[in-house]
């Protein structure tokens, strides 16, 4: 498909576990994986960085509600959607960019980082004390 293998007008920045961290001269390299990165994070500055993991479990959640077709020559459910979800990232990286409001801060996962969460992340498992959960109504 030529569709598929045409290079893109916008290219898209690696994940932040493969990107390397900026150093200054003299300085060591920080234990914190996320300090150095706070001020860049967008739309929440002051959250930590959402983890690979969480980020890939819910893409796993959200394709997984698609009702789409199945190709023949295609080999499983799951790469069908991928290859959906292929087509979709190539539709949006053609638009024009767009700077979306962030909305207001919400509760985050402590353990994977994932925005919106109530008691429970249903991306890593993290549940809330009974503290932790009026903490976070406050």
């Amino acid at each position: 498909n030529e569709e598929l293998s045409s290079p893109s007008r916008h290219r898209l920045p690696p994940l932040a576990e493969d990107e390397p961290e900026p150093r200054s001269p003299g300085k060591r390299r920080s234990s914190q994986r996320h300090a150095h990165r706070l001020s860049r994070l967008h739309p929440f500055p002051n959250c930590v960085e959402t983890s690979q993991e969480a980020m890939m479990a819910t893409l796993d959640h959200a394709i997984r509600r698609w009702n789409i077709s199945l190709p023949w020559a295609c080999c499983c459910e799951m790469h069908a959607r991928m290859n959906v979800l292929l087509r979709l990232c190539q539709l949006e990286m053609g638009r024009p960019c767009r700077c979306d409001h962030p909305q207001p801060i919400v509760p985050q996962c402590p353990e994977c980082g994932l925005l919106s969460i109530a008691s429970a992340c249903d991306a890593c498992g993290w549940e809330a004390s009974d503290e932790v959960v009026t903490n976070m109504a406050l």
